[in-house]
């Protein structure tokens, strides 16, 4: 294993066939296949092999008349991001389906880009600002911050795009796309003004959602709850008059600073217990108020006090019964959650948890506080910034969500958008049955401003100018004042794409701009169409709208996937994408979700360090099962000498101590900054040791092949005498690959991403190197006959070149390589198509003008199509057979500790005399894969004593075992092992069977001894069944 190393190697330049690959100078120049490394080491090459293709335009496109376009515009991660698990698995699946489609012959695209991403962007120069020079956005001003906000998304913005390359995503980086461009930003005006000329956009004063931090509105969508302890207090509110022994009405609530903004006590109409009170009042204590009781049906009868404090202001079910009711609606809170002037003046400017405390001091000084009982509940949090949401009573822009809604709907119902897995269907569907209107303003300066102007002489006493605290937002400096226009709900606003101020109606009139910009999801929503080119109507747009397939999870499926239907859908008046694809989310081995803050993130590009891109990809498509979350146990990396190790599950100390070198590294901490020193471990999982296993088991079956065969018999392949010269072996694999080709397109049109690696990994692993190559092996040398040396030769370039086709989509860059070698020893032609001209073509590459040429990149070579003549279900039955033989030939020899190169008896008795017939067929294969003398094969063959025995389809083997071991001795050392095994299994059927133990050991240490026991007794078994053959 290569230990992780920042160090780039040095590289020269390695010439191939009209294609040149970077690549380290540790390995001399490759000449020729022999000069193959024994060894794939992808830092050598993946660089260079990427450039090489960008240098070709291998990934550009252009609508071109007679090809179908296939199209995926990525979804645009933020500016702030960096590449993170969750990126590989969504960058690696559209690259996969892309360059598939490419090689089928479409015309891709696949369209990158990034979100101006409005809240996250703003909070993180605002924090930089707060740390380099102790300023606040107030302290610049708009037009200076978003000046500062350019510069840094110039600075750091396209980080994110450089490392999709490492990924290989063949994206056309020529149409690389920003939210904030300026095509994007008039699609996103237009598509304001098209929705507020049709009624479907208004503004209001409603409650929102509302950030206290970032001082913006939050859709629902935008909102985290977390359940989270707190307490229940009851208040009493003394009744104006008093009737008996009832003094007060008593209510519960786990916020009571928010008692200072009450209008109303609600009691249930059939409660019996208040009915008397209804349309009486309490005086509010504190605020020295009096305030109604009513009634209304909201409240659940029988529960609580069945008294239900009503505060319109800051709870969205209280501002239901204040609309109904015709109550005050008083907000008491200022924009950044302090308390404000309609509070007694003792409260103001507190937060709320300061004036929680205060208020209950207060209540409890006057007697009213009752009972405090724990509670848990949850409590919504912004989704940037994770402080906790406040109900808020502002004026918002919204969008009406019904008429778009039933867009959306009917798109999914007609079947013209699709769902894969299909039961994510439900899901989007559910949220249109629930959805709210979308309130779409938001209170920062970084996005799309909206495009909305007010005219103050046409809207008197509707605006007023105000001058702006120090640290409250404001509009413009007049006179060396910070002033702040106050927009009333009645004023009537100027919808337009365009400045209105040049408009003959509005000359010499003061016009002040709505302030706030559009939520970040309103231009995403866009990306599909704004992308290429609309409001105009474009050849891009003609040529590849609709998209095709959108790959996306399961977490945005309301923020992004429901909002771009219904937008496209209305201003295209078409689905935006025909296929939506729902991957999984990222876990560690304990199914936490993997994220950096956690310090469970494993970081792709140390990954693709270590272990190579495309064992990387190859690990994720292998467990992409149907949308199922991907569990990665994580591990980490010694920084000095590559050693991994377990991560710690409990991690308080940052310093870890490696188990290998004995020197300290530093190791991430949940929610914890790095330190300075020492240097950090990496996160690593052991997972992708399968796709790194691959990926040399692949350029190991290459190089053997581009090695071992004789040019000169390459020279000599002709269609004729290969099909006369090929034996039943050539036939199974040509039937296997051929199954391959099937079972591989088939899983990938229905975007089972699992069952398209595993079908090659099996193909590839055991088909060909297991068997063919192995079988092959006797058949290269110059003794064979030469028709027989060139059939075999023919067969393992044909299944060779079909393989790397087929793997390139999933390994693109291993696969490009061992493609230009290939060309060395056979250019594309009859040499790889056993003989035949090859007909199959798919892009014309950029790089030589003619498609199936030994220059064509792989990239751009035809996807293999099925030859329904090469299936051959019998001979694929018969080979079956024969290697079931062989692997229990195998399975007896490990068993009994028999040396490979023992030659062994063995006899097949069978049930049928087809069965024997078709074993003995092709009786040498099994001679020479399981080294044993001529078998015999019958239904009447006699079983040997002793005798090693395995169970087959339709007959069993045996393995005469006399002379081989010493009998007695071999069953003496397996009856004590047999003792040990069994007294294992007493001992952790007792720590099972013990309640102490399986209630009180943690549920991992409960399942890992049921886990040791299971192993435990599949050894005994084993051995009692060993004991028995000897």
């Amino acid at each position: 294993m290569l230990p992780l190393s920042r160090a780039a190697p040095s590289r020269t330049m390695l010439e191939t066939d009209g294609w040149t690959f970077e690549r380290d100078e540790r390995f001399h120049s490759m000449s020729s296949a022999q000069d193959l490394p024994t060894q794939y080491d992808p830092r050598a090459f993946e660089d260079g092999v990427y450039a090489r293709w960008e240098k070709a335009g291998v990934f550009g496109t252009q609508p071109t008349a007679g090809r179908k376009p296939y199209t995926i515009v990525i979804p645009p991660p933020n500016i702030t991001g960096v590449l993170h698990i969750g990126h590989a698995l969504n960058n690696s699946l559209q690259d996969l389906l892309t360059r598939w489609r490419r090689m089928q012959g479409h015309e891709t695209l696949c369209l990158p880009g990034t979100d101006h991403a409005g809240i996250a962007t703003q909070n993180v120069v605002e924090k930089m600002l707060a740390k380099t020079e102790q300023k606040s956005r107030y302290d610049l001003g708009r037009e200076e911050l978003i000046k500062r906000i350019w510069a840094w998304r110039d600075a750091y913005g396209g980080t994110i795009l450089k490392q999709l390359r490492k990924l290989g995503a063949s994206c056309d980086w020529s149409r690389t796309r920003f939210t904030l461009d300026e095509g994007l930003s008039r699609a996103v005006r237009a598509a304001f003004v098209r929705l507020f000329e049709k009624g479907l956009l208004y503004r209001g004063k409603y409650l929102v959602n509302w950030c206290p931090r970032c001082r913006t509105t939050l859709s629902d969508d935008e909102v985290e709850h977390e359940e989270l302890n707190a307490q229940i207090y009851e208040l009493h509110y003394p009744l104006t008059r008093p009737a008996g022994d009832r003094k007060h009405l008593t209510v519960a609530t786990t916020r009571p600073e928010t008692m200072l903004g009450d209008t109303a006590v609600a009691v249930h109409p059939q409660d019996e217990r208040y009915r008397a009170f209804v349309g009486q009042t309490v005086r509010l204590p504190l605020a020295d108020r009096e305030i109604p009781i009513i009634a209304d049906s909201a409240l659940e009868l029988g529960f609580g006090t069945g008294c239900l404090k009503v505060t319109p202001g800051h709870d969205p079910v209280d501002y239901q019964i204040g609309l109904r009711h015709k109550l005050d609606i008083i907000s008491i809170l200022t924009e950044d959650g302090r308390l404000n002037d309609r509070v007694p003046a003792q409260f103001r400017g507190m937060d709320p948890k300061t004036a929680r405390k205060a208020v209950l001091a207060a209540l409890k000084e006057q007697g009213l506080v009752g009972d405090i009982k724990d509670y848990r509940h949850k409590v919504g949090h912004c989704y940037r910034c994770h402080t906790v949401i406040e109900p808020f009573l502002t004026s918002q822009w919204f969008v009406n969500m019904k008429p778009l809604s039933e867009l959306a709907v009917k798109a999914t119902e007609e079947n013209r958008v699709q769902f894969h897995p299909e039961r994510w269907t439900k899901v989007y569907l559910q949220w249109f049955k629930d959805v709210r209107d979308w309130p779409i303003s938001r209170q920062i300066w970084w996005g799309h401003q909206i495009p909305a102007w007010y005219c103050v002489e046409d809207n008197p006493g509707a605006i007023k100018k105000i001058e702006a605290g120090k640290d409250e937002p404001y509009d413009a400096v007049e006179n060396g004042k910070k002033v702040r226009y106050l927009i009333g709900e009645n004023a009537k606003p100027i919808v337009t794409e365009q400045d209105p101020a040049q408009l003959p109606q509005y000359r010499g009139k003061t016009l002040v701009r709505d302030p706030d910009v559009l939520d970040t999801w309103f231009s995403s929503a866009l990306w599909p169409f704004s992308t290429l080119g609309w409001p105009d109507q474009t050849p891009d747009l003609d040529y590849y709208y609709p998209t095709d397939t959108l790959v996306t999870s399961r977490g945005i499926i309301y923020f992004w996937v429901a909002r771009m239907v219904m937008m496209g859908e209305f201003c295209m008046g078409k689905e935006p994408f025909r296929h939506v694809v729902i991957h999984g989310t990222v876990l560690d081995g304990e199914g936490a979700v993997m994220s950096k803050s956690k310090g469970n993130g494993i970081d792709p590009l140390d990954i693709i360090e270590r272990y190579g891109a495309d064992a990387m990809r190859f690990t994720i498509f292998d467990m992409a099962t149907e949308g199922q979350d991907i569990r990665f146990p994580v591990s980490i990396v010694c920084p000095h000498c590559g050693e991994t190790q377990d991560l710690p599950k409990k991690r308080t100390n940052p310093i870890m101590k490696c188990s290998k070198c004995r020197k300290d590294f530093q190791q991430p901490v949940p929610n914890e900054p790095a330190l300075p020193e020492p240097v950090e471990g990496h996160l690593d999982s052991k997972r992708f040791e399968k796709g790194r296993n691959f990926a040399n088991k692949v350029w190991n079956a290459a190089r053997f092949v581009l090695t071992s065969i004789d040019p000169a018999d390459v020279a000599k392949i002709d269609a004729a005498g290969v099909e006369k010269a090929l034996r039943d072996q050539d036939r199974w694999i040509l039937s296997r690959m051929n199954g391959a080709v099937r079972d591989v397109t088939k899983a990938l049109e229905d975007f089972e991403f699992s069952k398209a690696a595993n079908a090659l990994y099996t193909f590839f692993w055991d088909d060909f190197c297991a068997w063919t190559i192995e079988l092959s092996k006797p058949r290269l040398t110059p003794e064979s006959t030469p028709p027989d040396r060139i059939a075999a030769t023919a067969v393992l370039l044909h299944v060779l070149d079909r393989s790397l086709r087929l793997l390139h989509p999933l390994c693109p860059f291993i696969t490009e390589v061992l493609w230009a070698e290939l060309a060395k020893v056979a250019p594309a032609g009859p040499a790889r198509n056993l003989g035949r001209p090859e007909t199959a073509t798919a892009g014309v590459s950029p790089a030589s003008g003619a498609a199936g040429t030994a220059a064509v990149p792989l990239a751009t070579s035809a996807w293999p199509k099925v030859e329904e003549a090469r299936v051959n279900a019998e001979i694929e039955a018969q080979y079956a057979a024969l290697f079931e033989a062989v692997r229990a030939v195998r399975n007896i020899r490990q068993k009994n500790g028999i040396a490979p190169k023992q030659r062994l008896k063995v006899f097949i008795k069978t049930t049928e005399t087809h069965e024997a017939q078709r074993l003995n067929a092709e009786k040498h294969i099994l001679e020479q894969m399981a080294n044993i003398e001529p078998p015999q094969i019958g239904p009447d063959v006699q079983k040997p004593k002793p005798a090693g025995h395995e169970v087959l389809t339709g007959a069993d083997l045996y393995v005469a075992m006399a002379g081989l071991i010493d009998i007695e001795k071999e069953k003496a050392r397996l009856l004590k092992e047999l003792e040990r095994t069994q007294t294992a299994v007493k001992q952790s059927e007792s720590r099972l069977a013990s309640d102490s133990f399986v209630k009180g050991a943690p549920p991992e240490k409960v399942q890992a001894e049921r886990d040791r026991l299971a192993e435990y007794r599949e050894k005994s078994a084993k051995l009692q069944e060993a004991i028995e053959e000897l």
